[in-house]
């Protein structure tokens, strides 16, 4: 079929587009993509160490721990770095990361693991157990994000696609948890927490 172009109009630029030049549409090609293949894995990844956690005894307390803490570094290091930081941890990666940011976000941290040792909504983790996760917690939660921007920075992208409108793609949301999931996963398994719900069961 034969296609017109109105008067005054031009062809839109896509990656096929011949306005663009070899070099650009390669790059659209790749910054299309890659995102999201990188999206794809990082979820599959996950998926191979939250499995197991989800299937634990104690899932719901172990699930709820380790998004709480992670959220509340997370937080607590944004506040703590908006209010009093100065001294900025990796300038070239993330600007907005400061060691005074970190501290904030691993004490807050360490106190909420400590406490949910004392709650008995979060048996079967202590209170050594849960400063030891939360301390893990504290030291990944900052390379998943510095892990993303570094794969941002060599990309030349802001957001690691738009599945969110004004959040970014889904990397975006979740990579505070690039980290944090597998770390949980081994301590959690080191703590002898995951054993199976089915087996468990089967032993009552």
């Amino acid at each position: 079929w034969r296609s017109e172009i109105p008067p005054g109009h031009s062809a839109p630029r896509g990656a096929g587009a011949p306005g663009l030049t070899e070099e650009e549409r390669r790059r659209s090609t790749l910054f299309g993509v890659f995102p999201t293949h990188i999206a794809s894995q990082a979820a599959t990844l996950l998926a191979s160490f939250a499995i197991p956690i989800f299937r634990a005894g104690e899932a719901v307390a172990l699930v709820t721990a380790l998004v709480v803490l992670t959220a509340l570094n997370d937080v607590g290091a944004s506040f703590t770095g908006r209010a009093m930081g100065s001294s900025q941890m990796a300038p070239a990666l993330s600007p907005n990361k400061t060691v005074e940011g970190f501290a904030g976000g691993l004490v807050i941290c360490i106190l909420a693991g400590a406490a949910m040792g004392r709650i008995s909504f979060f048996e079967p983790i202590t209170v050594e157990s849960g400063v030891v996760v939360a301390l893990a917690i504290s030291l990944f939660v900052p390379l998943g994000d510095l892990a993303e921007s570094t794969v941002k920075r060599l990309l030349g992208i802001k957001d690691m696609g738009s599945v969110l409108p004004g959040h970014g793609g889904v990397l975006d949301r979740i990579d505070a948890f690039l980290f944090t999931i597998p770390a949980a996963y081994l301590l959690f398994r080191w703590f002898d927490y995951l054993l199976d719900r089915s087996l468990s069961s089967g032993q009552r």
